[in-house]
């Protein structure tokens, strides 16, 4: 199944992109990505948060960024 078809499917409203990670230009690359998939939570105004959290520093992180919304 494609990404698309499954985003769709699925109804996720996030934005997912995909990066097969070979050669010098993909993502995996650019940004170091180690691990898939890669949780990057970024704020409303297009600034990363965290690349790094899972679990409970994950939630955490959430939680204080919706709650810092207007």
């Amino acid at each position: 199944m494609i990404l698309q078809n499954y985003v769709k499917e699925n109804n996720i409203p996030w934005r997912q992109i995909f990066d097969q990670g070979a050669g010098e230009d993909s993502l995996v690359q650019q940004y170091g990505i180690g691990d898939i998939p890669e949780m990057w939570l970024i704020d409303r105004e297009g600034r990363l948060i965290t690349h790094k959290a899972r679990g409970t520093d994950l939630e955490r992180l959430v939680a204080a960024a919706v709650k810092a919304q207007p």
